[in-house]
């Protein structure tokens, strides 16, 4: 009996041994993936962010040249945001009448405060 808990023992040592390196290997890949989450996740805050940055401002100036560039702002960054219903209103923004779309750009703002609170 002794013999097989020495040979139990040194299977033991060996399948630990080869393992080792799988396991570090699946444990890189998981921390990999978690990092890229969390690049993601930042990436989203930072452009939800700037988004209502640029939504407060192109209402700011609406009427004034300066509207256009927060708008060009809006465009382009809408194009990252994730959340569908978000894009939503903000795209029909774009195509609404500034005068017209107050409840939009409330809708919107809510919306983009709930995602924020989320994260």
């Amino acid at each position: 009996t002794e013999i097989i808990v020495a040979v139990v023992g040194a299977v033991a040592v060996a399948i630990g041994y080869f393992l080792r390196p799988l396991g570090e290997f699946f444990g890189e890949i998981i921390r990999d993936r978690r990092a890229e989450g969390q690049r993601r996740e930042r990436f989203q805050y930072e452009t939800l962010t700037g988004l209502s940055g640029s939504l407060k401002e192109w209402r700011r100036f609406i009427g004034d040249p300066r509207s256009l560039q927060y708008k060009a702002d809006v465009e382009e960054l809408i194009f990252r945001v994730n959340d569908g219903k978000l894009r939503e209103l903000v795209e029909l923004m774009l195509v609404t009448p500034t005068n017209l779309w107050r409840d939009t750009y409330g809708n919107a703002m809510r919306r983009l405060g709930e995602l924020l609170r989320g994260m």
